[in-house]
């Protein structure tokens, strides 16, 4: 037993597979990969309390007046860096698809807001979220990313 040629479906090269392949081996080759659904969230706040965070995970520091529920504020906009506030600094936080955080969201008809927001406990981010600090320009970006998302959807 060979190889046997196929055809590449994207380009005019020719690939050899083992022919002991399964056809599910085969014909998953070709289909293009996806990446898991993920939600990302943003928290800013001073060089110390991202320091301290991201050394020792976070800690439920906000309580909801109505419900007594406490969390993390977090949002789906970053927000851009502040000229008033030069020490603060953005985490990216991802949690993945599977994480409901719908229970969590705030939602506030006297005070609406241009993005979503939620209280999500610590217990849940310290677990299952993926961290990382962003520089400023990175921060510039991901805010004119947001904004440019937003203008499209209207």
């Amino acid at each position: 037993m060979g190889y046997q040629p196929i055809a590449a479906r994207s380009c005019s090269a020719r690939v050899t597979i083992p022919d002991h392949w399964t056809q599910c081996e085969i014909v998953g080759s070709h289909v293009p990969q996806t990446k898991p659904p993920i939600n990302t969230y943003y928290y800013s706040g001073t060089s110390d309390e991202i320091e301290t965070i991201l050394r020792d995970g976070f800690v439920d520091n906000i309580e909801e007046r109505n419900t007594g529920r406490r969390g993390v504020y977090v949002g789906d906009a970053p927000g851009g860096p502040d000229p008033e506030y030069p020490d603060d600094h953005l985490l990216e936080i991802t949690l993945p698809g599977e994480i409901d955080t719908s229970k969590w969201r705030l939602v506030l008809p006297e005070k609406p807001c241009r993005w979503q927001e939620w209280l999500i406990p610590a217990t849940t981010l310290n677990k299952h979220a993926r961290v990382r600090k962003l520089r400023k320009d990175q921060w510039e970006q991901a805010w004119a990313k947001y904004k440019d998302a937003q203008r499209l959807k209207q």
